[in-house]
């Protein structure tokens, strides 16, 4: 045999190789459901998701804004471990998403975490917020409305902050259930009254 014929025998049993190789990768990535789908523009489900649920929110809100404020969200979300839902509804009740605010209180940001320090950029701001939260829950055990009472009314909170607590868990449920479209409307019929 010549080297030819057996540099093409080898190419030839190679290729097959790797053509077994790839059928089978991609048979059992099937098999396990982890092929994902690819996003051209960069954004992910969750990040989509959020986004849309902050536009419904707070309609008005800047495309730009909306972009830093749900990556920061994802974010945090992801290091705390804290529902994103959770952080959108912490971070509407304390600003409405407006990062300038001061609280009478003198807490500034999206989140009113701070009382000390402005900070232009919301990734700062909503992470500091979702640390403090996350502070919450360890401290209360695992008890999410006596954490975010406590996030809004400190060790010993006012009845007031439970009110607030169960504020937030509510808007968190009806954006996990995807039924604030429909409050939405329900709204705007009554302000036309």
């Amino acid at each position: 045999m010549k080297f030819e014929e057996i540099f093409k025998i080898i190419s030839f049993i190679s290729k097959i190789i790797i053509i077994i190789f790839l059928f089978f990768n991609i048979t059992i990535q099937l098999g396990n459901n982890i092929i994902v789908p690819l996003k051209i523009n960069g954004e992910n489900d969750k990040k989509i998701e959020i986004k849309r649920n902050l536009k419904m929110l707070v309609p008005d809100l800047s495309d730009s804004l909306a972009n830093e404020i749900s990556d920061s969200i994802e974010i945090a979300s992801e290091i705390t471990n804290i529902n994103n839902n959770i952080l959108i509804s912490v971070a509407y009740h304390e600003s409405k998403m407006k990062p300038h605010v001061e609280s009478s209180a003198g807490y500034k940001g999206i989140m009113q975490a701070t009382k000390h320090d402005k900070y232009e950029f919301a990734i700062v701001d909503i992470i500091r917020g979702a640390k403090k939260l996350e502070d919450w829950i360890n401290y209360r055990k695992g008890n999410l409305t006596y954490a975010l009472a406590s996030y809004n009314g400190g060790t010993n909170p006012p009845q007031q902050s439970f009110t607030y607590a169960n504020k937030v868990i509510k808007l968190a449920k009806k954006l996990d259930k995807k039924e604030i479209k429909w409050q939405k409307k329900k709204l705007k019929k009554k302000k036309k009254w």
